[in-house]
């Protein structure tokens, strides 16, 4: 875990998605043209409730693909790019304990990451609209509390298939080593 968190990639996208969300549902709250296409774009600037769900819609297609290719899609990749599989290898630890640890690792920073983006889509837009009631895909009004447990199980929802795809890219890892391909497949999929 310490060092997957040491590469600089890893860094940088863990702040983009603590801060990035926030920033984006603030942003585009307070515009006059509001992004009615997407589902709950409309009521961005109703209440603070849609913008995270904004978030989770586009995350979902583009986000989490990509951020699961950066984490996991490397993580087996890198020890090949090094050339420290011998070392790694030739050690104390049996070779399923360090693959679960790799796993286990990574695993852990691609949560690190969804907690993030959500976390930081709630926190700007109640921020930046407030706690008002959002209108539910049935057209009625959800009260505060039921929003914020509706938003988090929408989050909670997507947590499978970030690790469905966080799988694959252990296994494109595992499979094509230092090969682009290997960090591409969990994205490809996605498409």
């Amino acid at each position: 875990l310490i060092k997957l968190l040491a590469q600089w990639p890893i860094r940088l996208a863990l702040l983009a998605c603590w801060l990035g969300p926030a920033l984006l549902v603030a942003v585009i709250s307070q515009q006059s043209s509001l992004p009615a296409d997407t589902l709950f774009g409309r009521y961005m600037s109703q209440t603070g409730w849609a913008g995270p769900l904004v978030v989770l819609s586009f995350s979902g297609s583009w986000v989490l693909p990509l951020l699961t290719s950066l984490v996991a899609g490397d993580v087996f990749a890198t020890e090949d790019r090094l050339g420290t599989w011998r070392p790694l290898l030739v050690a104390v630890r049996s070779r399923q304990r360090i693959f679960a640890a790799k796993a286990l690792a990574s695993l852990t920073v691609i949560m690190l990451l969804v907690v993030g983006l959500a976390a930081s889509g709630i926190v700007g837009g109640l921020a930046a609209v407030g706690n008002r009631p959002l209108v539910g895909l049935d057209g009625h009004l959800l009260a505060p509390g039921q929003a914020a447990s509706a938003v988090l199980l929408a989050w909670a929802s997507v947590l499978a298939p970030t690790l469905a795809f966080a799988a694959v890219g252990l296994l494109g890892s595992v499979a094509f080593g230092r090969s682009p391909m290997g960090l591409g497949i969990p994205a490809l999929l996605a498409l």
